[in-house]
């Protein structure tokens, strides 16, 4: 059973994969991250400059790679006050590897490319 693992390692192997990826992505050109607060979750919200969210969303879909994405009606301070949605959302959980993080960031880098959207 998954909660043999604790409740308390579960929650740190998820916020670690979940900064990995925030830093990662935020190292990306053309790629930004919009996740607040010094204590963050796993979830890791990113938008590619010049692409829709939709279409970030659906070509990380056909790689194998499960994202979704936010939309106003989500978090409408962020809507009203910072503007930012729609955006792709990253959900890893304590069973995703590093691995598979790294073909996420290489995914979203691949999309983000000048060569892929001029």
């Amino acid at each position: 059973m998954d909660l043999e693992l604790g409740l308390d390692a579960i929650g740190d192997r998820t916020r670690t994969l979940g900064e990995r990826l925030r830093e990662d992505l935020g190292q990306l050109p053309d790629v930004s991250t919009h996740d607040l607060g010094t204590h963050r979750c796993a979830i890791v919200t990113a938008k590619v400059a010049g692409r829709s969210a939709g279409d970030v969303a659906a070509a990380l879909g056909r790689a194998s790679i499960n994202v979704s994405t936010t939309v106003a009606g989500h978090n409408p301070l962020d809507t009203e006050q910072r503007g930012i949605h729609p955006l792709v959302r990253f959900s890893p959980h304590y069973y995703n590897t590093e691995a598979e993080i790294d073909r996420a960031v290489a995914a979203v880098a691949e999309l983000a490319s000048p060569a892929r959207h001029p």
